[in-house]
């Protein structure tokens, strides 16, 4: 049986929309324009100035008479890179993930990142900003009693992370005609860490949802649309 995989989530948010002193414009090539805020280039980052919104992207460029994707959101911006929608426009599509073998799905919206459609018809990940669903698909061995197994991945799950987690609580839960066992951990007394487990046929189905209260709705939708085929 493989070994529970854990990606730690950052609880710690990002300062977003914010201008500081020694802060200002700088010209770039081709008529373009950057922003530096004490003497570095910013990116991947909003400013206001003057009470305009403007995006900075990946090269530190300001966007300008375009319409770009920001975060699942689409913005507008006129020749002087100004936002003309600052409330954006969302754009967000889901898409479905099908193990057949097994007879289970689930959607995932375009605003975060997954592995789901590489291949790997044994774990994949769905990830943002505080937010880790893992999702993994064990065969359970012919000559070991499934609910044996069970016990055993999820007191391997505990045992890797037993100094950083607390028990709260066990459940039984449904999710899309699917029974699943749900266990509640709370890792380093901020983040939520549910387990769940469900058997069906040999197989053993197992997600991890870690995530903070700002992101347990967003977890909460995607899990929602787990399914049993």
């Amino acid at each position: 049986m493989k070994n529970a995989r854990i990606l730690l989530l950052a609880v710690s948010f990002s300062v977003l929309f914010s201008v500081h002193a020694f802060a200002d414009w700088v010209p770039m090539e081709n008529a373009q324009w950057g922003y530096e805020e004490a003497g570095s280039l910013l990116r991947n980052q909003w400013i206001e100035d003057q009470s305009n919104w403007y995006y900075l992207d990946r090269n530190g460029l300001m966007l300008k008479d375009t319409t770009a994707n920001i975060d699942g959101v689409e913005y507008s911006f006129d020749a002087a890179g100004i936002c003309v929608n600052p409330n954006g426009t969302n754009t967000v599509t889901w898409n479905t993930y099908t193990n057949s073998e097994i007879g289970f799905s689930v959607q995932i919206p375009s605003d975060v990142t997954t592995n789901a459609f590489d291949g790997n018809a044994e774990t994949f990940d769905i990830t943002a900003s505080n937010l880790l669903i893992s999702f993994y698909f064990e065969k359970i061995p012919e000559n070991l009693d499934p609910e044996t197994f069970v016990t055993y991945f999820e007191l391997g799950f505990y045992e890797s992370m037993k100094d950083e987690l607390t028990y709260v609580d066990k459940s039984e839960v449904q999710l899309g005609g699917l029974t699943f066992q749900k266990t509640r951990y709370i890792h380093d007394g901020d983040i939520n860490m549910d387990l769940y487990s469900c058997i069906r046929d040999n197989r053993l189905i197992v997600i991890n949802a870690a995530y903070i209260s700002a992101t347990q709705d967003k977890t909460q939708e995607i899990l929602n649309t787990v399914k049993g085929e």
